[in-house]
């Protein structure tokens, strides 16, 4: 069972794209280009000797961005 919440926590989150090599012309068919979203918590970009946890949300097998 997954659950999903509607409020979202504070922070930013960011929408980068990334061309896989390894993925370009594969026998399956799928997207070699792909869209990864990354949430980074409050403070991250204002604190440089500070770390930080970070989220990456990457999408598995026949996935092209974050559809879920």
């Amino acid at each position: 069972m997954t659950l999903k919440r509607i409020d979202w926590a504070e922070g930013e989150l960011l929408t980068l794209e990334h061309d896989s090599h390894i993925l370009r012309d594969n026998p399956l068919g799928d997207p070699h280009v792909r869209k990864l979203q990354v949430w980074l918590p409050p403070q991250y970009g204002k604190s440089r000797n500070k770390r930080f946890p970070v989220l990456y949300d990457l999408v598995g097998y026949t996935g092209s961005g974050p559809s879920h």
